[in-house]
This record gives structure tokens, sequence and C-alpha cells, in this order.
């Protein structure tokens, strides 16, 4: 779906917006668990992992750079917004994204990047990611299964069964996580703490699962709305690997495997705009609607650049397996 009829995209034309969807960086019970540790029983929340020293140091703020720079080379405009999936390792990547920006020039000079945490850029809440962690022998694999089945419901984590809204920090929470030990007082005011989600979370849980149907339905919700929010600006969405793949299956009506597993750090652009004379994606949803100023609009979307990835993944490796 083009929203112009040249090969310039409309954002290069000034027409439209573009929204950016990066996945985070290197996760630390990945690590772990790869060199024979198990993360999950050292922490109180074994839902929430966050990054490794590398991924929250150098890779994010890499991510930041190569964002710039992209966008310079696209011709886009700077990122004038960033929303990020509420878990910690997303907001984690969303603090050195926006330092990654700001070094690189890829925002404007005055312009100052908050997170805005959004719940609709969550992990998937299906029985893969409960798994993953809400099992006395669960060790952060995507999709675990204990040696023993079926699944006895008293041996599972008391909070896979609560509503997946009460796993989550509080902006003013992840404000104090982000800026503890050698990060307290650089960034005091990272997270935007007056932000309020504009999805609703379902209340998923251990045998209430998002199905795969709900996630592509949340994700193309969340790509109507923040297009209507910025219809001509650049936004960047920090969220996980199946929010990312996602959003690709909604927005171009391709297979996620033409998209590819997100590797740790890369990202994808899409270009978008309103027009009335080419047949297009109608925007129906109530929400967006009003977004828009109660009008109904069609909505068409570019493919600007597709999984851009610092490195090649070895379909072997743990990080290809889960891409999460």
């Amino acid at each position: 779906m083009s929203c112009t009829s040249s090969s310039k995209s409309s954002t290069e034309s000034g027409s439209g917006g573009a929204i950016i969807a990066a996945r985070h960086g290197e996760r630390l019970d990945y690590i772990l668990r790869d060199s024979g540790s198990n993360w999950i029983p050292t922490t109180s929340r074994p839902w929430d992992p966050p990054l490794t020293e590398y991924g929250q140091k150098t890779q994010t703020v890499e991510l930041g750079k190569r964002i710039a720079r992209q966008l310079k080379e696209k011709g886009l405009p700077k990122v004038s917004a960033v929303y990020s999936s509420p878990l910690l390792r997303c907001c984690q990547t969303s603090m050195g994204a926006i330092i990654g920006l700001q070094q690189e020039g890829g925002v404007k000079e005055d312009e100052k990047l908050q997170i805005r945490m959004e719940h609709g850029l969550i992990e998937s809440s299906c029985e893969k990611w409960y798994t993953s962690w809400g099992l006395p022998s669960s060790d952060s694999t995507w999709g675990y299964r204990p040696p023993i089945e079926p699944i006895e419901e008293e041996t599972v984590h008391p909070m896979a069964k609560v509503a997946v809204q009460k796993l989550l920090l509080s902006p003013t929470e992840m404000q104090e996580k982000l800026t503890t030990g050698e990060e307290e007082g650089k960034h005091d005011d990272i997270v935007d703490t007056t932000y309020a989600s504009i999805h609703t979370l379902n209340p998923y849980g251990w045998n209430n699962f998002e199905t795969r149907k709900l996630q592509l339905a949340r994700m193309e919700k969340m790509s109507a709305l923040l297009a209507a929010k910025h219809p001509n600006e650049t936004i960047l969405l920090v969220a996980h690997g199946s929010p990312v793949t996602h959003l690709y299956e909604v927005i171009t009506g391709k297979s996620w495997r033409e998209h590819g597993v997100s590797a740790y750090a890369s990202f994808s652009i899409y270009g978008h705009c309103y027009k009335e004379e080419e047949e297009k994606k109608i925007v129906d949803d109530e929400a967006v609607a009003e977004m828009m100023g109660g009008e109904e609009k069609q909505l068409s979307w570019t493919e600007v650049e597709i999984n851009n990835s610092a490195h090649k993944l070895d379909e072997s490796s743990t990080e290809f397996k889960s891409g999460r």
C-alpha cells in the first residue's frame, strides 16, 4: 500500500508521518540461561527481566544512532515522540535509544523526548509467555514446557493468576527504576509520568490467554491510533518480537516470515497518510475516529525500511529461536 504514486514516500514529500517499530535490546535472563544459570528464581519479578549491561549501555544507544542515520538518509522527519511497552527491558531500550538519537542529531534541538509507557505495546499475554516464567522450573524459554505434564494449577506462580495489568510498574516506579545506581541524577524526567496509555489491556492471566487474533487486533488498533495522533510526525515504538512482527503483518498484509525474526535492537519504518482517491483500508474503529476528530478516513501505509538489524541472526541461535 503506497501513500503516493511517486517513488517518494508520503513522509519524504511532507504529506504524512512515519512509525518506527523497534525490538528491545539484549536480555539478561537469556544470557544467564545460555551460560547454565537461571535468572527466574533470583527475582521477585520473573516476568520483567532487565537488559544486560551491554544491551543497556551500548546496543540501545547504537539503536538510536542507527535510527537517526536512517531517517536522515530517507529524508524523514526527526523523532518527536517515543512510546514503549511498559516492561522494563523496553523502557531501558527506549532510554538508550533517546540518548543515541540525541547524540546523532535525530531529535529537534527544542524537542525533549520522554518515554510514554503504552500498554498496547506490551508482550503477547499468551500461554507461551506465561510458561516462560510462571512455572516452578521455568527458565525464561519462550513456550517452556515442564518435565511432567499436565501442568498442575497449584504450581503456577501466583502472579500469573492475576490480571496482567497488576504486573506492571507505574510510570513513577519506572522512572525510579531507570534512574538508580550509575544513572541516578542523569535522566530524572526520562519517563512521562503524566502520560495515560491509550490502550486498555484486557485482564489476561493464567487460563485466560491473549490469542494470536487478539494480538493482531491490538497492534492494528495501536498503529491506527498512533498514526492518527501523529499524522505528520515520526514516532518510535519500542516493543517485543511478537508485537513488532504483528505490526508488520497488519500494516502490510504479509506473513511475518517475510519480515523475519526480529534481532535485538532491530527496527522497521512505515510511512503513513490519509488519502481519498485510492483504494485504502478504512479506519472505522471508534477510538481512532475520535482521535481524528470524529471523521472516518482512509489510512495507507508504505514500507520504508524493514527489519534493519546490526547483525545477521544465526538460525540455530537462541536469539533467532526466541525473537522475544
